[in-house]
């Protein structure tokens, strides 16, 4: 493949300059090699900060494919199977009509377990223990297995639970060792900020997306950013991404 980086680079600047984007990244990998790593505009519309190649992006559900690919991780050393029965990792979810959910009716989002337990605080949102406890306890919309509808939050809790259950560690040390140190991106994915990496994050904007205020808000939270729930809250940069 034959990239021209000069006009990579201009469509990224001409982006910047039309307003359709305040500041971005782009990073592409050809055959393991980085081949084209190139950043235009600021993180903020003020313009006080140019974006950089190690700038942090909040990036959302994306990150549901990397936690994914710690599952399948432990699957493949033998931790557990995709027809592994989540009642027989995590008791407590063994209740309600939730007694055949199979860890791969979670990773194709066909556990009927979508909508969000009860919260009020992003403290709470933040708390794992308790909200696997009000997942625990929640009951499914139909029969686990038999229809597919996307799990925008309560994948982290789902898929987060029994991994920890069957492996023995938490989940930040499932994810940075399956994962994160693999690849050799400590330093540019977080599914939970430290200090470093929050003085290096994008803040978010929902000037554009009134609609989702409170979505966006949630995930500026220093609470959120700070915990560990990779169906949503994942912080990384495009070289992480590619």
């Amino acid at each position: 493949m034959k990239i021209s980086i000069r006009k990579l680079q201009a469509l990224l600047d001409d982006a910047v300059a039309s307003g359709l984007e305040c500041g971005c990244q782009l990073a592409i990998y050809e055959n393991g090699e980085l081949v084209a790593d190139l950043c235009s505009g600021y993180t903020t519309p003020e313009q006080t900060q140019k974006v950089m190649s190690d700038t942090l992006f909040p990036v959302f559900s994306v990150g549901k494919g990397m936690f994914s690919s710690a599952a399948h991780r432990l699957v493949e050393k033998g931790v557990l199977t995709y027809s592994t029965r989540i009642g027989d990792l995590w008791p407590e979810f063994d209740c309600s009509g939730k007694e055949h959910v199979l860890l791969w009716h979670i990773l194709t989002h066909r556990g009927a377990l979508f909508r969000d337990p009860e919260w009020k605080t992003y403290e709470e949102l933040a708390d794992w223990e308790l909200m696997c406890d009000r997942v625990a306890a929640m009951r499914p919309e139909w029969q686990p297995g038999t229809r597919c509808h996307y799990h925008p939050h309560t994948f982290a809790w789902l898929l987060g639970e029994p991994l920890v259950r069957a492996d023995g560690r938490n989940l930040p040390q499932i994810l940075k060792d399956e994962l994160i140190a693999p690849l050799k991106l400590e330093k540019e994915m977080y599914f939970g900020l430290d200090d470093d990496a929050a003085d290096r994050l994008a803040p978010l904007d929902s000037s554009r997306a009134p609609s989702e205020l409170e979505y966006v808000r949630r995930l500026a939270s220093p609470a959120i950013q700070r915990a560990c729930i990779p169906s949503f809250n994942g912080i990384m940069s495009a070289r992480a991404i590619a």
